[in-house]
């Protein structure tokens, strides 16, 4: 997130988290240490207060793909505790990685 310009101080300044509600883990190989790995990741499937983020990691030396991994998350309030949309400006700085787009109009 900090590489969007959002490091979590700033969610927390601005008065939200973003929890886990569920991840999805495919483990399709292991990795072995001093093996060298890639972490690809972008999101998808975004609605009012929730995103899919997804992973893979492969291991560049033979192509490899290691793990995919699907998180849900939420955009909740930090006073109340209950999901809230997703931020604009939030998204707006995201938008280079979110595939099939998001919704601007809610």
């Amino acid at each position: 997130m900090e590489a969007f310009g959002w490091p979590l101080a700033r969610t927390w300044e601005e008065g939200f988290a973003i929890i886990a509600r569920r991840h999805q883990v495919e483990y399709r190989q292991p990795a072995v240490r001093g093996d060298e790995l890639e972490v690809a990741t972008w999101v998808s499937a975004v609605r009012r207060a929730t995103a899919l983020r997804h992973f893979v990691v492969t291991r560049p030396a033979d192509g490899a793909m290691l793990a995919q991994v699907h998180t849900l998350w939420v955009w909740v309030d930090l006073k109340t505790g209950q999901p809230i949309h997703i931020p604009e400006h939030f998204m707006r700085d995201f938008s280079s990685n979110i595939v099939g787009g998001w919704p601007r109009s809610r």
